[in-house]
C-alpha cells in the first residue's frame, strides 16, 4: 500500500473514532493524540479499526511509531510490503 492510501485511510479511521475533528487541518508530522485529544480508549480503538481496515494485526509495540499521520503511514505501507513479500515467498 503506497503512503498516500494509508494517509486516506488513516483520516477516515479518525474521523470514524472522533467524528467532531476536521482532518483535513491535522497537519501530518504533528503527534495526533495529542493534537486530537484522543484518551488511551479512543486510540486502543482506532488502532483496532486501523487493523481491520489494513489487513493486518498492529501490535503494542508498534504503537510508539504510530505517532503522527507521517508516522503511520510510512508504518503501514512498509508493513504492507513485508505481509506481501511473505505471501509472494509463501507461494514460491
Amino acid at each position: 500500500m503506497r503512503p498516500e492510501e494509508a494517509r486516506r485511510i488513516i483520516h477516515h479511521t479518525l474521523v470514524e473514532v472522533a467524528p467532531d475533528v476536521d482532518v483535513s487541518e491535522l497537519p501530518d508530522e504533528v503527534d495526533f493524540r495529542d493534537y486530537l485529544e484522543l484518551n488511551a480508549v479512543d486510540f486502543l480503538v482506532f488502532l483496532e479499526k486501523l487493523s481491520a481496515r489494513v489487513g493486518f494485526t498492529i501490535d503494542g509495540y508498534d504503537y510508539r511509531d504510530l505517532r503522527s499521520v507521517d508516522s503511520t503511514s510510512q508504518f503501514i505501507a512498509a508493513h504492507s510490503l513485508d505481509q506481501l513479500a511473505s505471501v509472494v515467498s509463501a507461494s514460491a
